[in-house]
């Protein structure tokens, strides 16, 4: 019976006195951490997710065709706006090895991506090493972007977020087009119109050449013996071609008024410069 009893009584719960002082010291505890909460003391940091969704437009501003500008294109995926340092951007290729010197560029200290939102950013590479641009067509990187919540730059509240395996494409241009010229006036015997045109980019592109007058429609080209009043060719990528004697001539059409000929190319649609002559009559 007695060992019974011993069985009975270690079998027993706490007792109600130390019970309410648990439960005290427990609500306490609860107390004091909503009121860390309430008043900030204690930080809940807001979600933040951006995504790289892509890289495009792809440009070579030197002679080296090597890409050293492109943009990119990011989505915030959380309610929270979010602030990108300029550099913010970490490029590595697909073997780790990090590629330097890359930024944003724009002429502020930060650049605010609201919630919920896909903007389009350009990275221009700042270093004057080729080895740190991007082959076109060739290369595949990672992009990693680190963000901050709008107002902070406290590390502990940043995040950094890694791009799937992004190709690096095609440069389109620049073409530009010099005129080989001695003078700029003309008279009623035509105008030989001669000029250099280059193409560093990693695409061949259609060239136009088409001539207008101001006010009047008063002039036409000669090319290679036909009259045209536009010409379209084909510019190879990496290439400088020359234009010389005897394939572009501008003439006058008969009555034409005295003023400017206007000669514009362009890419497509997209007017690039125009050459502008004098009709002295």
């Amino acid at each position: 019976m007695k060992i019974i009893k011993k069985i009975y009584r270690k079998s027993r719960g706490i007792s109600p006195v130390i019970a309410t002082i648990l439960l005290i010291g427990l609500t306490v505890i609860a107390g004091i951490a909503v009121a860390l909460v309430m008043f900030g003391i204690v930080n809940t940091p807001d979600p933040l997710k951006v995504e790289v969704v892509g890289i495009s437009n792809f440009e070579t501003t030197d002679s080296d065709f090597l890409i050293d500008q492109f943009s990119v294109t990011l989505e915030n995926k959380e309610r929270t706006n979010v602030q990108i340092e300029p550099n913010a951007f970490l490029l590595s290729f697909i073997n780790q090895t990090e590629i330097t010197g890359w930024s944003l560029d724009t002429g502020e200290d930060t650049i605010l991506l609201p919630a919920l939102n896909s903007e389009t950013f350009t990275l221009k590479c700042d270093s004057t090493s080729d080895q740190n641009e991007l082959t076109p067509n060739n290369d595949t990187i990672y992009i990693e972007v680190t963000i901050f919540p709008e107002g902070s730059t406290n590390p502990r509240n940043a995040k950094t977020f890694k791009s799937d395996i992004l190709i690096v494409g095609n440069t389109i241009g620049p073409v530009s087009l010099t005129p080989l010229l001695s003078t700029t006036e003309f008279g009623s015997a035509g105008f030989i119109l001669n000029f250099s045109v280059s193409n560093i980019g990693s695409t061949d592109l259609n060239l136009v050449l088409e001539i207008s007058a101001s006010p009047n429609e008063d002039f036409y080209m000669i090319v290679n013996g036909e009259n045209k009043t536009q010409y379209s060719f084909t510019i190879a990528k990496y290439s400088t071609d020359t234009f010389l004697v005897g394939i572009f001539t501008v003439k006058p059409k008969t009555g034409a008024a005295i003023g400017n000929c206007i000669i514009g190319y362009s890419i497509g649609t997209q007017a690039i410069d125009v050459i502008v002559l004098t009709y002295t009559g």
